[in-house]
């Protein structure tokens, strides 16, 4: 950590004229007794770190050149990186490349100053790396960007990164640069007090006049991923396109050994998640690590990917097993279930060049009612969709206004890339607006899921946030992403303005459609006008092509009586019976002699409530049922009966999974 200075120069000096020795001799012993508690000057560098490198992106003559880099985006652009303390070449690559034509300025009008002594990028950088010059936005119309690769670091290693920029113009408060950290598996935002953060690993701040300020861009503990590469990205932030990317940057290799603790990274795609046992996602050197694929309801796992999907066994059960001796990461893809009778999507906002293969365009505007269509065959379903509105909320398909996708790895980008294009976007209009979207058509006997979501994707407008309300339905189980505002189970909230990195949908699953086969999803505004309705809808009919199987009625017994004596060893047996969907049933009597014994000894299993086996321990389910099975003849096992609920949650495709597959075990042995 850096100490603070106590004095502002380098070097000390005592003057004494004739007559003052002693005292000059007085302050100088003095200076030397402080000197023994003080550490002059700025210290970076911990004790146990690996190295520390630090290149100037806008270096002219005269300036600072000892053990630097000089990398930036022209002339030489790419190159290994230095530790400062020996000059030796750390092997880690700097890389930069840019969009949009950002200019290099040295000139001292035009190139910027350091910021001032007190500050982050003073104490970071004076000394070691001059922050005068800087790489000045490109086209002051339309974004820009300058991209940073860092390879050939070390996975098992974490460091840190700091960066600054600063053209040093008291009338330039408005240039503002957005800074994102990508590709590591995680960081801590350690950037200074008073940036704007965005998220985690994004932060602005003002760099057209951040001489008193002198704010860095930092993240400590960066892990990196597999490959051993990060980018930290400038551009412009917000609608003023001039702003400045870089001055200088440092790179410090931390800690002096491998970490304590290796981190686990599961990615999903589609609608589902991974349990892991141990939970926690950091572990112990060899750790065994068991990974139980959780499907969202009409999913199935499709199996594994990413970098260290070879490294996992499986185990036979549903779950799959990894030992962490090193940060690994691994996918694992949901699919659509093949029972599933159909998914519909719904582009809101469409315009020519996007995707309109077997979906539909209904709107605000022009086209606001009619059938939804399979998207696997492009037949249509026998549901309807209908737009309404108040306010007079705007359509939007510019690219300027029309907002942009999520990112990849959210749940917005999951549900919808690739089957309908989430840019184009509907637009707050005027006080009290709204969206009704009415689906109209559904089957009262079935369950349906639905998602939607919407991105304007400027950074600036985080407090842009639109609720979503689902009404008309008897039942339904909030199922929206992570970290919404839930307002309650039918009504949830998320920044519409900006959700490019969240990826935030609105999600209900297990939605039971009342008796008119109609339900109602509103998107309106939560806390203020300006917020965005719908970018894209999908609904989904849960399970098979036909309604779940109902229980048959009890049978009711015509003869013999049950328990009666003396019956004919050639008896007429007769039972009435109904069925719901008029299946044919069977139906079994039993009889045997009458005699004055006692009668063979007999077993009678209750299974307890396994609602929690369901959901989390498969393994005991099935290990109860399979010794039943097995002890059937030696414990006459005459009756099992079940105590409870089967599953925890009723929607959960999965559980039920594995309750029936539990079951079945008996249903084969004829118990």
């Amino acid at each position: 950590m850096a100490m603070p200075r106590l004095f502002s120069g380098r070097h000390w000096r005592v003057a004494a004229r004739c007559g003052h020795i002693a005292t000059a001799l007085r302050i100088l012993l003095a200076l030397i007794y402080l000197a023994s508690f003080v550490t002059f000057g700025p210290v970076h560098v911990s004790a146990d770190s690996g190295w520390t490198a630090y290149n100037d992106c806008a270096w002219t003559t005269g300036q600072i050149d000892t053990n630097i880099t000089k990398y930036t985006i022209s002339g030489s652009t790419s190159g290994p990186l230095k530790d400062f303390a020996t000059g030796a070449e750390t092997g880690v690559t700097a890389s930069f490349s840019s969009s949009g034509s950002p200019q290099l300025r040295l000139e001292e009008g035009y190139g910027g100053v350091p910021s001032d002594p007190g500050t982050d990028a003073h104490e970071i950088f004076d000394g070691f790396v001059d922050t005068a010059g800087i790489i000045q936005y490109g086209s002051s119309s339309s974004g820009w960007s300058v991209t940073l690769t860092l390879s050939g670091l070390d996975p098992a290693r974490t460091y840190t990164f700091a960066a600054t920029a600063n053209r040093g113009d008291s009338g330039y408060t408005d240039r503002v640069t957005r800074y994102t950290l990508s590709g590591a598996d995680g960081a801590t935002n350690a950037s200074s007090g008073g940036v704007t953060v965005i998220n985690d690993f994004s932060v602005a701040f003002n760099t057209g006049d951040n001489t008193q300020n002198g704010y860095v861009a930092r993240w400590t503990g960066i892990r990196p991923g597999s490959d051993g590469t990060i980018t930290v990205r400038a551009e412009p932030h917000g609608d003023n396109k001039r702003a400045y990317a870089f001055s200088a940057f440092m790179l410090q290799e931390e800690g002096g050994a491998p970490p304590d603790e290796y981190a686990l990274t599961v990615h999903t795609t589609g609608s589902g998640s991974v349990t892991l046992d141990p939970p926690g996602g950091l572990y112990a050197p060899e750790t065994d690590v068991t990974l139980t694929p959780v499907p969202g309801p009409g999913y199935t796992f499709d199996g594994w990917g990413g970098a260290d999907a070879d490294d996992l066994i499986d185990n036979g059960d549903g779950s799959w097993s990894i030992i962490m001796d090193a940060p690994k990461t691994v996918s694992a893809t949901f699919v659509p279930s093949a029972g599933a009778a159909w998914t519909a999507y719904n582009d809101c906002a469409w315009t020519t060049g996007q995707i309109d293969t077997n979906i539909t365009k209904y709107t605000i505007s022009g086209s606001t009612s009619g059938p939804l269509k399979n998207y696997a065959t492009g037949a249509e379903i026998g549901a309807t969709a209908s737009f309404s509105s108040s306010g007079s909320p705007q359509l939007r398909l510019e690219e300027t206004y029309g907002g942009v996708p999520s990112a990849s790895g959210t749940d917005a980008h999951s549900i919808f890339d690739g089957f309908v294009d989430t840019a184009g976007i509907i637009q707050y209009g005027s006080s009290g607006w709204y969206v009704d979207l009415t689906l109209s058509g559904l089957d009262p006997a079935r369950t349906y899921t639905f998602a939607a979501t919407a991105n304007r994707g400027d950074s600036g407008y985080t407090d842009r946030v639109t609720r979503y309300t689902l009404s008309g339905a008897d039942a339904a189980t909030n199922a929206s992403s992570g970290g919404v505002t839930v307002i309650s189970n039918l009504s949830v909230a998320f920044s519409t303005g900006n959700n490019t990195q969240a990826g935030y949908v609105a999600r209900w699953t297990g939605i039971q459609p009342g008796s008119d086969g109609t339900v109602t999803v509103r998107a309106e505004g939560h806390n203020i006008r300006e917020a965005y309705a719908f970018s894209a809808f999908m609904l989904q009919e849960e399970g098979g092509g036909a309604p779940p199987n109902q229980a048959p009625d009890q049978p009711s017994l015509v003869r013999p009586s049950d328990g009666g004596a003396n019956v004919s060893t050639l008896p007429i047996l007769e039972v009435t019976v109904t069925d719901p969907e008029s299946d044919d049933l069977e139906v079994s009597f039993y009889g045997r002699a009458v005699g004055q014994g006692s009668g063979e000894d007999f077993g009678l299993i209750a299974l307890p409530d396994t609602q929690n086996y369901s959901q989390s321990y498969p393994n005991i389910y099935h290990s109860q049922t399979e010794w039943i099975v097995d002890e059937q003849e030696a414990e006459n096992i005459v009756f099992v009966t079940h105590l409870g609920d089967l599953v925890n949650w009723p929607d959960r495709h999965d559980q039920w999974q594995v309750a029936d597959a539990a079951m079945a075990r008996l249903d084969a042995a004829n118990i």
